[in-house]
């Protein structure tokens, strides 16, 4: 007990809290009715611990997601190797464990707590009374262990959310959560709604009813994306029946079943957090390509026996209620009418659509991505081919038809929905060819107007939002100002699906990475992309991309919490103590004015401090504001040594009440020996971050940091000319300064604005 104590101490002083694990007790009792106990007695347990200071307690949620994911959740106790590896596993230092056994109207609650690290007990605990006050006996535990482990309480008010009425609503409540583990949500909710109607002061139960009913809502409304028992049987259905021949009316039915049946089964690899856009998951890129060509294979012999049965069945309409499998169908919501359309036109339509765009219909019409055009080109090429037959046959038809008002109808159609697909694959030179053929084929149709103004649009001469957003787009890019780069974001990942994210986040920092005074821009840009693969499940490249933001924006580690909250599907492991060190450098007067040297570096000593740390793995907040969490790194050139000689000297502030001032000085001599200089404020830092193309350099010829103090005196003077041929020098005498390379593009940017 004494060695958990001492231990947690150390712990608590060095940093974080210590992370407490409990897992499910076991139930000794001989009667396996009471095995859901160790559930809900767990769950008070945790529910109390919460009220104590010196812990944080992981949430039972997660412990069962490890359990389930490590088959042991059928597991009647919890040996100290097994509690070490799932502790390890849900994060934890300790782990709680226990047994429970009630005999004769009496409950004997016995628990350990298990060093994770060293897979041992260190501390012990038990508590007996009669079985009806179970609270009294789960507060006596608790209150065992804080003595064991120094643990203090700081809500005595808050306890009582652990009360529970009697021995039969713990037991109600334990069988209540066990339901909702299986999955079975509903019988959960109802079971947990009855033990609050009978018990309404039942804290916890509350609390879990609400929890259960908003899971309710959530399953509800998923329910359409999954493959029920009733849709299978008609997949299955499908195929067989599709055996058949020749084509017959109920082909089509069958036809269209299957190709909604494999749009629910595209569902199973795609994410679900937004309902109009769902993505292929990391991992199942293969899976969902081999459904799409399923789908895509399924629909073009849809076409071709809609075709056939046109030649003796000119109705294309089929009532889904006088079908023989009609309640399957509407308890399968495969389709969301009574009817479907299998006219040939509808179906190209339909096939091209999801070719080119991704967009699907399983019941409910979504987009996927990325489209199966950006997997399989031939795919796109075969699209692109039909619509120029298409377009052939009509223009071949045109000058022979009785009915010219028809024809150039069907003719204009042809033209425009090829050149819309054009332009909607941002192939505008190809585009802007297709819509001059509608305007030279069809002068003075209504096509020909809309042509005229989509071609308008291409060339620049009409305004139009998304074609405006793309050249805001192309703005960024090229002058790394006045960023706006979201509706980019969404096309990469319409077209790229999560890849896209990555190619974008690539392309900018290629084309802007390092611009002075764009931290706000790159925070904003990586917190964008990071919502983005959070909703769309892939959490390994959301954290990614939120240690980014927080590397290279402007933020401190306590703005990210809530961000993590209203995402806590992604286990993200980042709090504002696991964050890694970000310091805030900004540069001191030291009464050196009239040093010809110090005026000379002065200018640039920021730049090239932040440059250096940042290149070293430290997040470097230049200038930026006050945020919590980020300590401040101070530099100056001082000259009151008694040689006279210059030196830069600098000072990393502590964080909140923790650390101590780190002072670290270097002579301004012959070069200056960055490595020696960083060295202590590096290991006072927590962590590393990403350098990103930085390189750090051991040592710097003072001539170098001169001159681009220099050139950066000639840019804070807006001599934008002056600075650039500087930097442009500077650049090329020492061709690894990618400080210099950053400022002489800024500046000449500045010069072509001016």
């Amino acid at each position: 007990m004494l060695s958990l104590s001492l231990l947690l101490a150390v712990t608590a002083s060095a940093e974080a809290k210590p992370v407490v694990s409990v897992l499910y007790f076991e139930n000794q009792s001989g009667n396996a009715e009471l095995d859901v106990l160790r559930k809900g007695f767990a769950d008070m347990v945790i529910t109390d611990l919460v009220a104590w200071d010196g812990v944080t307690v992981v949430e039972r949620a997660r412990l069962q997601s490890v359990l389930t994911e490590l088959e042991l959740q059928q597991s009647k106790g919890f040996d100290a190797r097994t509690a070490a590896r799932v502790g390890k596993l849900v994060g934890a230092q300790y782990a709680i464990t226990g047994t429970l056994l009630v005999a004769q109207g009496r409950l004997r609650v016995d628990a350990t707590v298990t060093s994770v690290e060293q897979g041992t007990v260190v501390a012990s605990a038990s508590a007996t009374d009669a079985q009806d006050k179970v609270f009294d006996v789960e507060q006596q535990l608790v209150d065992a262990l804080s003595r064991a482990i120094d643990w203090k309480l700081k809500n005595r008010d808050a306890r009582k959310k652990a009360r529970v009425p009697d021995f039969a609503a713990l037991v109600a409540y334990s069988k209540a959560i066990d339901l909702s583990d299986q999955g079975r949500v509903d019988e959960a909710q109802k079971a947990m709604a009855a033990l609050v109607s009978k018990s309404p002061t039942f804290s916890m139960a509350r609390e879990k009813k609400l929890e259960l009913l908003e899971q309710l809502k959530e399953y509800e409304a998923k329910k359409r994306d999954l493959v029920s028992g009733s849709t299978l049987e008609l997949g299955k259905r499908a195929d067989d029946e599709l055996k058949q021949g020749p084509v017959r009316r109920d082909t089509m039915l069958w036809r269209a079943v299957k190709g909604r049946f494999l749009a629910r089964v595209l569902k199973q690899s795609l994410s679900s957090r937004d309902e109009s856009l769902r993505v292929v998951k990391r991992g199942q890129e293969q899976r969902a390509l081999e459904v799409m060509k399923g789908w895509v294979e399924n629909q073009r012999r849809f076409i071709d026996e809609a075709l056939q049965l046109a030649q003796s069945d000119p109705n294309t309409r089929y009532d889904l209620d006088r079908a023989p499998v009609w309640e399957q169908l509407r308890d399968s919501m495969l389709f969301d009418s009574d009817t479907f359309d299998f006219a040939p036109e509808v179906l190209t339509v339909a096939l091209d659509r999801f070719v080119v765009e991704g967009r699907i219909d399983d019941g409910k019409t979504y987009v996927m991505a990325p489209p199966v055009s950006e997997l399989v080109p031939a795919q796109l090429d075969a699209v692109l081919a039909a619509q120029a037959d298409a377009v052939a046959r009509a223009q071949a038809a045109y000058p022979r038809a009785a009915d010219k008002s028809r024809a150039a109808w069907a003719l204009g159609r042809a033209m425009m929905k090829r050149a819309e697909t054009l332009e909607y694959l941002r192939r505008d030179d190809d585009a802007a060819a297709a819509y001059q053929q509608v305007l030279d084929t069809l002068p003075t149709s209504d096509e020909a107007r809309r042509a005229e103004q989509q071609l308008q649009e291409i060339i620049g001469t009409r305004r139009e939002y998304s074609r405006g957003e793309r050249e805001k787009f192309a703005r960024a890019v090229r002058d790394c100002d006045d960023w706006y780069v979201n509706t980019e974001a969404g096309w990469r990942l319409r077209r790229k699906g999560l890849a896209g994210l990555d190619e974008l986040s690539a392309e900018m920092e290629k084309a802007c990475f390092g611009f002075p005074g764009a931290a706000n821009d790159w925070g904003r840009f990586y917190l964008g992309l990071a919502h983005a693969a959070a909703r769309h499940d892939d959490c390994a490249l959301a954290k990614k991309l939120y240690l980014k933001a927080f590397t290279f924006g402007g933020e401190g580690p306590r703005s990210f919490v809530p961000y993590f909250k209203n995402e806590p599907w992604c286990e993200y492991g980042l709090t504002e103590s696991t964050f890694p060190s970000k310091v805030r450098v900004s540069r001191a007067s030291q009464g050196t004015r009239g040093n010809p040297l110090v005026e000379a570096v002065n200018p640039g000593l920021e730049d090239v401090i932040a440059e250096e740390l940042g290149a070293r793995g430290v997040a470097v907040e230049w200038g930026g504001n006050s945020n919590g969490g980020v300590r401040g790194m101070s530099v100056a050139l001082d000259t009151r040594d008694e040689k006279g000689e210059v030196t830069l000297t600098g000072k990393l502030a502590r964080e909140d009440d923790e650390g101590h001032d780190v002072p670290v000085s270097a002579v301004l001599e012959g070069s200056i020996d960055f490595d020696a200089f960083f060295a202590p404020v590096l290991r006072a830092l927590r962590g590393r971050s990403e350098s990103g193309p930085r390189k750090p350099t051991s040592k710097m010829p003072v001539e170098q940091v001169v001159a681009y103090g220099k050139a950066m005196g000639l840019f804070e003077q807006r001599k934008w000319q002056e600075a650039r041929d500087a930097f442009e020098a500077l650049a090329k005498k020492y061709p690894g300064f990618r400080l210099a390379a950053v400022r002489a593009r800024l500046a000449a940017a500045k010069l072509k604005r001016d």
